[in-house]
């Protein structure tokens, strides 16, 4: 893993960040690559409308550490950050947001053992280490084997 972010961490264009991915990403995630270049297309420079690379690059991480991922909804908000969400129904929902430093945002949303209201959780945190929480608490973005 240090060594997909070190040579991540290398990449200064956001070409030359999809080509290195796409070099390393396994075929089966290969559609990742066309939803970037759709979003890529469809900022505007007049309009100052940039992506942010290190919010590209902390995604790229998080989506090549997690074996098995199911296919994320991914967007790019107005500040040029990546954003990836999984529903499962209503009362499931994971949301994050890929922030600058290997960092992201999250919600979840979750069912209440106890009472008929989800649960909603929040926070920010090192995408590894979050990564580590999702599989403490037994939420799965990925697939069963």
């Amino acid at each position: 893993m240090g060594n997909f972010k070190g040579c991540l961490e290398k990449r200064s264009a956001y070409n030359e960040i999809i080509e290195f991915g796409k070099k390393r990403f396994p075929i089966t995630k290969q559609c990742l690559f066309q939803r970037l270049a759709e979003l890529q297309e469809r900022c505007d420079p007049e309009e100052n409308e940039e992506i942010s690379l290190g919010s590209l690059k902390s995604m790229l991480l998080f989506l090549f550490s997690v074996k098995n991922l199911k296919k994320p909804v991914i967007t790019l908000n107005d500040m040029g950050i990546f954003q990836t969400s999984w529903k499962k129904d209503r009362k499931n929902l994971l949301t994050t947001s890929f922030i600058d430093n290997w960092s992201l945002n999250y919600v979840i949303f979750r069912p209440s053992r106890h009472t008929p209201e989800r649960i909603i959780l929040n926070g920010v945190m090192n995408e590894l280490d979050f990564k580590d929480y999702l599989l403490e608490m037994r939420l799965k973005p990925h697939r069963k084997k």
